[in-house]
């Protein structure tokens, strides 16, 4: 395999402007190669959230079914960010080894390391779920306690705005943990996840810089992209109420099918904006971590 000699090093010093750029390019610049080599992943991972927009779009109708369609989604959701993931940061892993992206096969991609950093994305996703759910249940138990009058209603209002600060201020230093998890260099997952975070709060200004840019950009592309899908989600949610409540439905039969279809080419193309949300921030830890240790061979 060819070693890079004419791009800049991937652990390079590079200011926000410059992480974006070259998170950006390295996607743009080996579209074509890279959607040969994630073609099988990208499917499964299409086919997976597909499921989920059939799933939610039966929520609560149907009962016990309902719960059902519930749990496949959770699921087919928890799998779909699993599989998706390690494919982007093994391109980033071999980017950083200075490994031509496009003298990759399909044989040399889907290695041991493709494999190896499924197993700790896993188990990050896992850590991410349980944060998620302990972040619920507090914004949850503390909506219901009770208050008697109008101080303490607006007591209770200043803490739930300084919650919120709080978990916008977490939830920003706990993107740089992802980077740390799989391109660090501590093998225990969990040592990867609390570095990362300690790491996300001393950077907090860069990683704010960095996450509201990818934000607008890739929510902007997702949206534009997954309006089709998620309009005729909706309509034919609304078609099922009106059946389940005994309503004429005017919809044609096979518009559940071309709502599938629909649903798994606006995910597909989405997919491979997904590069776009986790390159950039990979850079930033290659910046980071190249400042670090600069600084710490003064």
């Amino acid at each position: 395999m060819e070693k890079k000699e004419t791009k800049k090093k991937f652990f390079s010093y590079r200011n926000v402007k410059s992480s974006l750029s070259d998170g950006i390019s390295l996607f743009t610049d080996n579209a074509t190669h890279l959607f040969k080599l994630s073609l099988p992943v990208l499917v499964v991972y299409s086919l997976l959230v597909t499921l989920c927009f059939d799933a939610f779009s039966t929520l609560g109708i149907g009962g016990q079914l309902s719960l059902v369609w519930l749990g496949v989604a959770c699921v087919s959701a928890f799998i779909a960010a699993t599989i998706i993931k390690p494919l982007i940061y093994n391109v980033i892993r071999k980017e950083s080894k200075g490994i031509e992206i496009k003298s990759l096969t399909l044989r040399t991609f889907y290695d041991r390391s493709f494999f190896s950093l499924l197993g700790r994305i896993a188990v990050y996703n896992l850590i991410s779920l349980f944060l998620i759910a302990l972040a619920v249940a507090i914004v949850f138990f503390y909506i219901k306690v009770p208050v008697s009058d109008k101080g303490p209603e607006l007591i209770k209002l200043a803490g739930f705005i300084l919650l919120f600060i709080f978990f916008l201020v977490f939830v920003i230093a706990y993107r740089l943990v992802l980077p740390y998890v799989v391109l660090g260099k501590v093998r225990n997952v969990f040592k990867s996840v609390t570095k990362g975070l300690k790491k996300g709060f001393r950077y907090w200004g860069k990683m704010m810089q960095m996450s509201v840019l990818v934000f607008f950009i890739v929510s902007i592309i997702a949206v534009l992209i997954l309006s089709p899908a998620i309009i005729s989600s909706l309509v034919d949610r609304a078609a099922l109420i009106s059946m389940v409540q005994g309503d004429a439905v005017d919809l044609p039969s096979s518009f559940g099918l071309f709502r599938i279809l629909v649903t798994f080419i606006s995910t597909f193309i989405v997919a491979n904006v997904m590069f776009v949300n986790y390159s950039p921030l990979a850079y930033t830890y290659a910046s980071i971590v190249t400042d670090e240790e600069e600084m710490a061979s003064l």
